[in-house]
């Protein structure tokens, strides 16, 4: 998980051009370590010459099982452009559909274009809503998509 933390400090590092605050990253570990660990959920990674580069994860709700909440998708910065952030979706959307869990939501900062062409790419959308994040400079994006209407 430690190496999962590393990651996210360099691809926000990369994104913003701000290293993230110790507090975040470890904070990043903390929730990625609670979400693995939650029944259902799904944690993928990217593993390149026996490196560490890229993370996504998703829990259903335990309210309904069909539906979940995708989180934290980091690739490795220098790896940018080679199609491992939709390889690492594909195979998240693939589990999940598998489990029956097929309306899935994420939380997007609104300045991250990169992200957001990742995404509607494979089928996600944002249908105009918003949430505040703690610790999020403004509302983020909430992008759904539903695995039924894809493929």
């Amino acid at each position: 998980m430690e190496a999962a933390g590393a990651l996210w400090q360099r691809a926000e590092a990369a994104r913003t051009g701000k290293r993230p605050e110790p507090a975040a990253a470890s904070e990043f570990v903390s929730e990625l370590a609670a979400a693995a660990a939650r029944p259902g959920a799904r944690l993928f990674v990217g593993i390149m010459d026996t490196q560490l580069v890229a993370t996504v994860y998703a829990v259903p709700l335990r309210a309904d099982p069909t539906r979940a909440q995708v989180a934290m998708l980091a690739v490795e910065p220098t790896r940018w452009g080679q199609g491992i952030g939709s390889q690492l979706l594909t195979a998240l959307h693939d589990a999940l559909k598998k489990q029956g869990c097929v309306h899935l939501r994420m939380n997007v900062d609104p300045a991250n274009q990169r992200a957001r062409a990742l995404y509607e790419r494979h089928g996600w959308t944002h249908m105009g809503e918003t949430e505040h994040v703690p610790g999020a400079d403004e509302p983020e994006l909430i992008y759904r998509t539903d695995l039924h209407a894809q493929r």
